[in-house]
């Protein structure tokens, strides 16, 4: 769920020849670590030209505050070992890691964080700004004879977000989750019960989408499959949102929906390890609100 590391100093930021080098000291680290691949990843702002192009002449102390943001939420999330680099419009990463699925969370964070605050930063501009984000592991062979090891990063890159995305367009609803967000919807306000609890939901763009694409399934095992995939994105963003939360009250609680067949059926295997990985600490402020229940 969260990358547990601690963090004494922000990641580095890097020119082409220090990130070349910094690739290659982490290839040493990962063999230590007896991997034969490397995570790394992308953070891009999608829109931005549009958004330069309106500000004309003026963009340049805009971009340097864009720019400037990016770097502040980049370097106080990443680990002091990890790496980055600014990268056409965005920011190219490797991470001094082998947890592919909480390096994919932290990516997922630092996107968001990044795009709510440009996108108070370019309140009235218009334009659709928004911040995606990418991690793939890359074997590390594809370094070694290299000459040029950020170069071939991209082009391993470009090579594997080419072949994802055909995936997508072949398998929709993997790429409705990876987009879809959550919103909290109030049951009580602290001033009534000394505590703020809100029940999460999707989104109503995900779930329009996400109910859209559930109607077309005739399958039984196939639906509660996508059931299954649904919960633990729901239960992921919940505990994103109970951590912010967390930041500002110390009394938030979030209710989180779980169909039934999900808890019973072998799907389930994913959401335990997910809420498994809730760091001790969340845990008393979650509440499992199980749906779906068989009046039976």
């Amino acid at each position: 769920m969260f990358v547990n590391r601690t963090v004494d100093f922000s990641a580095k930021k890097l020119d082409d020849s220090q990130y070349s080098e910094g690739i290659r000291n982490l290839i040493v680290r990962m063999d230590e670590a007896g991997s034969s691949a490397l995570l790394t990843g992308s953070v891009q702002l999608v829109g931005l030209a549009e958004i330069r192009q309106k500000f004309g002449s003026g963009w340049d102390s805009v971009g340097s505050q864009a720019s400037r943001i990016a770097e502040e939420e980049i370097g106080a999330r990443l680990g002091g070992t990890d790496i980055y680099k600014p990268d056409d419009e965005g920011y190219l990463i490797c991470f001094d890691s082998v947890d592919e699925a909480g390096a994919k969370q932290l990516a997922q964070e630092i996107s968001r964080a990044i795009e709510d605050r440009l996108i108070s930063l370019l309140a009235g501009v218009g334009g659709d700004l928004s911040v995606d984000s990418f991690v793939a592991s890359v074997p590390t062979a594809s370094f070694r004879s290299a000459p040029d090891p950020t170069y071939a990063l991209k082009a391993a890159l470009t090579q594997i977000r080419i072949e994802v995305e055909s995936a997508a367009k072949e398998r929709p609803f993997g790429h409705i989750l990876a987009k879809a967000n959550v919103v909290f919807q109030p049951i009580w306000s602290s001033q009534a019960h000394g505590k703020t609890q809100n029940r999460s939901i999707l989104d109503p763009l995900s779930g329009t989408a996400v109910a859209k694409y559930i109607e077309e399934i005739d399958d039984r095992d196939e639906l509660i499959e996508a059931l299954a995939n649904l919960d633990c994105v729901v239960l992921t963003r919940s505990v994103e949102g109970l951590h912010q939360a967390l930041k500002v009250m110390k009394r938030a609680s979030i209710a989180v929906p779980v169909h039934y067949h999900t808890l019973t059926s072998d799907f389930s295997v994913d959401l335990v390890s997910l809420g498994a990985s809730v760091p001790t600490q969340y845990r008393k402020f979650l509440l499992i609100d199980v749906i779906g229940t068989p009046a039976s």
